[in-house]
């Protein structure tokens, strides 16, 4: 609910008056002028009611027009540009036997597109770089600057220039910003050229909302000796990021080479020990960094790495496996892994998963020693068994018999009417006999 709060509130203040008073400005354009696109044909007509048999010619900017370059040529009274470019606007004027009969003036430029502008930072104490990448080549006429306005003050508005790299085919504009600078930006960039202009929609960001760094550099896997299973995984630190103070955390994926799920684990150090490996399978390994304490975003996957756990035919001292060629795979960020609570909040990666089922990954013969080894065992626990059992038996009933007489019913009955020697016996006084005589 609050994600969804917070977006509503950017956007209400984004289109609040203050932000809609700065327009990028389109470029004047003289009443009469001939705007056409760059690429397409363009027929020029000389009016006039004299008579066909007449001498026609043009000029440009009041100079002859040579009508050697391929995209002109003359047909009667007209001339026809082919595939028009920027380099073909101008004032383009026809006379007839010597006289001008007409001015034409001729804008040729592209449509500009509605540019998508990315800020990012690289480190916590560089610029920010704001960043725009048209979808095809333009000319060399358009400009563009960024509109910055810090906090929601009117009176903090500025611009900086932005610089067009042929190499990348990138507008970068570059914005100076100190680490305790906690500021709100809103950006815009102004594209222009000499017939259309545009802007793109406002970015609103903080220098450390947007740090994102380098993917790490140099990583490296090699197999550890008489460990089918395992892998030690190292990188460095990125060129751009550096670590005398600010520190990274890591993101390792691998996976099988034929596998498309990936086993996520995380480390604050630059390299990690794999313990569950595919066993004889090439494994495909990338990682990724993040400011320690989650300021910004995860940086791009670095390149791929592939390694073989160790397989027994390998002589000692493995080489370290280098880099793959340069191929990437295009993963939809963020899935469902298996991570500890100290990582419990990170954003994850739809298209990675925590490996499910593997192979079964202990050999047949391990199996086949550990029952060997318990054979003997339980042939001396059976004859133990056997030998005493006859002798525990004995005992046993010799001692049942014993509680039996010693407690047997008989034995209690005599014991209890056993006469006492120190008891006097009381007889009952007899009746005297009759007498013969009475």
């Amino acid at each position: 609910m609050w994600p969804l709060a917070c977006t509503m509130a950017i956007s209400l203040l984004l289109a609040s008056k203050s932000f809609q008073m700065r327009q990028c400005p389109k470029p004047v354009l003289p009443a009469e002028a001939w705007l056409r696109p760059a690429g397409v044909d363009v027929n020029l007509t000389c009016l006039n009611e004299k008579p066909n048999n007449s001498s026609i010619s043009w000029k440009l900017q009041n100079r002859t027009l040579p009508l050697k370059a391929l995209n002109r040529v003359m047909m009667k009274e007209q001339l026809l540009l082919k595939s028009v470019r920027s380099t073909d606007s101008g004032n383009y004027s026809c006379y007839r036997d010597g006289q001008r009969v007409c001015n034409i003036q001729l804008l040729v430029g592209e449509i500009l597109e509605k540019p998508k502008l990315t800020c990012y930072r690289k480190f916590p104490v560089s610029n920010i770089r704001c960043e725009w990448k048209p979808l095809k080549r333009i000319s060399t006429v358009t400009k563009a600057v960024l509109q910055v306005q810090k906090g929601f003050n009117d009176d903090d508005f500025f611009t900086e220039k932005c610089t067009y790299y042929q190499s990348t085919q990138t507008f970068s504009c570059r914005l100076k910003n100190r680490e305790e600078d906690d500021s709100t930006y809103v950006v815009s960039i102004c594209v222009m050229n000499n017939v259309d202009s545009q802007s793109s929609n406002k970015e609103m960001f903080t220098g450390n909302n947007i740090l994102q760094p380098d993917p790490p550099t140099n990583v490296t896997v090699k197999a550890v000796e008489r460990s089918p299973q395992k892998l030690i995984v190292t990188w460095s630190y990125p060129l751009t990021w550096r670590n005398n103070y600010y520190r990274l955390k890591f993101k390792i994926r691998y996976r099988a080479e034929y596998s498309v799920v990936f086993t996520v684990v995380y480390s604050q150090k630059t390299s990690i020990l794999i313990t569950d490996a595919w066993m004889d399978k090439n494994n495909i390994i990338q990682v990724q960094a993040r400011e320690e304490f989650d300021h910004g975003s995860w940086s791009t996957w670095s390149h791929e790495v592939t390694g073989i756990p160790w397989t027994g035919y390998q002589d000692q001292g493995d080489p370290v496996m280098e880099p793959s060629p340069s191929r990437f795979y295009d993963y939809t960020e963020d899935v469902t892994y298996t991570y500890s609570e100290e990582y419990s909040n990170l954003e994850l990666d739809p298209n990675e998963n925590t490996l499910s089922m593997k192979e079964s990954m202990v050999p047949w013969h391990i199996f086949f020693l550990a029952g060997a080894s318990l054979v003997p065992g339980i042939i001396l626990f059976m004859g133990i068994i056997i030998r005493y059992k006859k002798k525990w038996k004995q005992t046993l009933k010799e001692e049942k018999l014993s509680i039996f007489l010693q407690y047997s019913p008989i034995q209690l009955v005599l014991e209890r009417w056993k006469p006492n020697s120190n008891a006097t016996t009381i007889f009952p006084p007899s009746e005297s006999a009759p007498s013969d005589t009475s």
